[in-house]
């Protein structure tokens, strides 16, 4: 009969054998400074004060009493034994029980501290000689980091049904345990009655659910599997103790029991099952290639987490590198599997022996019944059996790329994503991983194209091939690579996003010359050094990729100097109109010279499309070129009104222009370039009177400009001529809004009048939406003017018969606390 566990250190369950408790207080006499470490000890200890109460035990053979106490000393909680003593790990002192075990003809003392959670055991014998001795103490609470705590072990009970009592203590680990127990304990020590000496034992290694055994014998004949399981989900898990020799390369990292008289004996390896839903068919265990010959048959046991058990015997005769298959009545169906050795090899001196395994291997349904085929089917199905098929598939180490790279065309998006899903992490070392990566960087389905990207990103620089490719091709998906491209491998990514600007059609794309800058602007040295090459290799390149890629280089500050460079040796050659516009647009970005200025005055005065010639005009004016306002000047005679329209924005910002705004805000046919004009003389004083004419003028968007300027000049005595604006309710509203601004900034007080006018009109329950807006903000004008309009504002405000919404908001602006301090 194998031993089972009758009791793990469940602490009420450890009081209920043996005799009955005896208990002492926690009052402690004077401490002293010659204790000892945290190590069982039997030196002489002090005595208990008289009258301090004590509990005593029994112990030895024959039985005798021993007393019990604790004592505090020199910052450290001290248990003593008779004349032995021991330092605890406790903080602080506690209440302590004590339990006498009978074993054969004598007794084993237990003492029990429990104090601030903490639970503290030891045992008490004596000696052969007679000295009392405290042999062992553990800590049996839980303690650590969560899923990494620890405890001893303390078991005593009758473990193998023959009336006697035994006493065990061990340790235990949350993360190592057998598949299917709850605890178990490792590196365990039994009491030997016949001397009280604590002595290895052989752990328990078998799950504790009472099933019987299925014992079977391996065989180097297969059941039916010719190679390695498609699925590799027996992953290693924990083990009994610290990793020794042998073992690494497989799933066995074979682990020292450490204490056992046998070096290998009960050994366990649990192993997590990755496929739980899985069942399991049947095992194979791999024999090391060093194994030496056994010298009689080995058993092996093999436990899941419900209840299954396996007695395995192998032969003497091991081959290295042999797989020795066994396989159970019924597939198991289980999260995780223990492997343990029930006996030792016979060969080999004590302590240095391996046990001969390197592996231990599951075999499914998928080894035996259709294999790979029949996972890509289920995926193909999409059936409630697909998510799984493609977790399986994830873990399969064989190819399984190559396959659904093939099945691409019947799957669905939802599958196309799977797939996807699968090649990342083989698409660095897996050409045919690239190529699902590539699929899916084609494909139609958005979600499909995203994993893909993210995949292939990840699996830079191995797919930096892919990715380019995809970056070539037009449309917002190349594009969205390419910017992908750029952000995660810029100095890699230039020359072939440059490249491809250079490619048919790669001329028109905005996200191609972005993705390019942007590769330029995070390159560093390695992205300058190639944008170099690239120009000095490319000057003579077709003047359409030649023109768009001179116009991603001038937009990095960094790499204009190649730009310039570019646009020198280009812009003879450019006749299409995209091809000078992108060059004209670079132009604007770079340093004035000679050559490039007179081209772009040239395009200023004769290009066919207005939007080149207005595109050159602006290009002038950002260079500081030297003939920048003659070009501009001339312009002002462009039959164009846009063309026009930008030479007054180019001349705007120059004093000596006066005059020549003046004439177009006074005579231009076109409202737009008069509105340029009147707004590009706010910055002549001079020429005040124009622009008092121009409140006048037929065009409301002439007049809005006309008033918004004179603000800018503080113009305060142009409220008589703004006025009357203010007060028509058929003028335009962005005249009247202008109008009401100018007096708030300017704080007209005289202009409470016709700012009332504005708020009678807009706060009409059937006012125009337009009109409420310019009561709102005269309301707010007229709060801000102090004095009689404010209080007119503030009354105003008060109307019941406004909506709602309209009263809110007329309260709020009338509460405004920008009040003008002087006209």
């Amino acid at each position: 009969m194998r031993p089972t566990c009758f009791l793990c250190c469940s602490i009420p369950a450890l009081w209920l054998i043996g005799l009955a408790p005896n208990h002492v207080a926690a009052d402690a006499p004077e401490p002293r400074a010659d204790r000892a470490e945290n190590a069982p000890t039997t030196a002489a200890g002090s005595a208990p004060r008289d009258g301090q109460a004590q509990a005593s035990v029994e112990v030895g053979r024959p039985k005798s009493v021993v007393k019990v106490w604790l004592t505090r000393e020199t910052g450290q909680i001290v248990l003593h034994a008779g004349k032995a003593h021991v330092v605890l790990p406790l903080v602080e002192l506690g209440a302590v029980q004590t339990q006498s075990v009978s074993m054969r003809d004598g007794a084993v003392g237990i003492i029990r501290v429990a104090v601030a959670g903490q639970q503290i055991a030891a045992l008490v014998t004596r000696a052969p000689h007679g000295a009392v001795e405290i042999v062992w103490t553990g800590r049996l609470d839980l303690h650590g980091d969560p899923g990494d705590r620890s405890a001893a072990v303390l078991e005593v009970g009758d473990r193998d049904g023959d009336g006697s009592t035994e006493i065990v203590v061990g340790r235990y680990d949350e993360r190592i345990r057998v598949c299917g127990q709850e605890r178990t304990v490792l590196e365990p020590r039994a009491v030997d009655p016949r001397d009280f000496v604590l002595r290895p034992m052989a752990p328990d290694v078998l799950s504790k659910t009472g099933t019987p055994d299925e014992a079977v014998v391996a065989s180097d004949r297969t059941p039916g599997p010719t190679a390695p399981p498609i699925l590799k989900a027996l992953r290693l898990g924990t083990a009994s103790v610290t990793p020794s020799q042998g073992g690494a390369s497989g799933n066995l990292m074979w682990l020292r029991p450490g204490g056992s008289e046998d070096p290998q004996r009960n050994r366990f390896v649990t192993l997590r099952w990755a496929a739980p839903k899985r069942p399991i068919r049947s095992f194979a265990v791999l024999v090391s290639p060093t194994a030496a010959k056994l010298g009689q048959p080995h058993r092996l046991s093999v436990v899941g987490d419900k209840g299954q058990q396996l007695s395995v015997q192998l032969p003497a005769e091991l081959r290295p590198d042999q797989r020795y298959w066994f396989t159970p009545k019924e597939p198991w169906q289980t999260a995780c599997v223990s492997i343990a050795i029930e006996d030792a090899a016979a060969t080999g001196s004590k302590g240095a022996a391996q046990p001969p395994y390197s592996a231990i291997e599951a075999y499914t349904d998928l080894d035996f019944d259709g294999g790979l085929p029949r996972l890509i089917d289920e995926l193909v199905q999409e059936g409630a059996g697909a998510a799984e098929a493609a977790d399986l598939l994830e873990q399969i180490e064989a190819d399984v790329t190559a396959p659904l790279l093939a099945a691409w065309p019947r799957l669905q998006a939802q599958g196309r994503r799977r797939v996807v899903r699968i090649a990342a992490p083989r698409a660095k070392h897996d050409p045919s991983a690239l190529g699902a990566l590539a699929q899916g960087l084609r494909d139609e389905d958005a979600g499909v194209f995203d994993a893909a990207l993210r995949a292939a990103i990840g699996a830079l620089p191995a797919s930096q091939s892919v990715l380019l490719a995809a970056a070539a091709e037009a449309g917002k998906r190349g594009d969205a690579t390419a910017l992908t491209l750029a952000r995660s491998a810029p100095a890699q990514a230039l020359e072939p996003l440059l490249d491809a600007i250079l490619q048919n059609g790669g001329s028109e794309r905005a996200g191609l010359r972005l993705a390019a800058a942007i590769a330029l602007e995070h390159g560093g040295e390695t992205g300058a050094s190639a944008a170099q090459r690239w120009a000095e290799q490319n000057v003579r390149a077709p003047i359409a990729g030649r023109a768009a890629a001179t116009l991603a280089l001038a937009s990095v500050a960094g790499s204009r100097a190649l730009a310039a460079m570019l646009l020198r040796a280009s812009y003879a050659e450019a006749r299409e109109f995209p091809d000078q516009w992108r060059l004209v647009a670079a132009s604007a970005t770079l340093p004035a010279d000679i050559e490039i200025d007179a081209w772009l005055a040239k395009l200023a005065k004769s290009a066919d499309p207005w939007m080149l010639r207005a595109a050159a005009l602006q290009a002038l004016q950002a260079r500081s070129a030297a003939d920048a306002r003659s070009v501009a000047a001339a312009a002002l005679e462009d039959p164009y009104p846009r063309v026009r329209a930008t030479a007054i924005g180019a001349l705007a910002s120059r004093p000596d222009s006066s005059e020549l705004l003046s004439r177009s805000a006074r005579n231009d046919k076109w409202f737009l370039v008069r509105s340029a004009a009147v707004s590009g003389l706010a910055a002549h004083p001079e020429a005040q009177p124009v622009i008092l004419a121009a409140v006048g003028d037929r065009s409301a968007l002439v007049r809005a400009a006309a008033i918004h300027a004179l603000g800018s000049q503080h113009a305060v005595s142009a409220w008589p001529t703004i006025a009357p604006h203010a007060d028509d309710a058929k003028e335009y509203p962005e005249v009247i809004a202008e109008a009401v601004a100018f007096a708030k900034a300017q704080c007209v007080k005289s202009a409470g009048p016709a700012l009332q006018q504005v708020v009678v009109r807009g706060l009409r329950p059937d006012a125009w939406g337009p009109d409420q807006d310019l009561a709102l903000r005269a309301l707010e004008a007229l709060s801000a003017l102090g004095g009689e309009s404010a209080s007119w504002a503030a009354q105003r405000a008060k109307g019941s018969n406004l909506p709602e919404p309209v009263r809110a908001a007329a309260a709020k602006a009338a509460k405004a606390d920008v009040v003008c301090k002087s006209e």
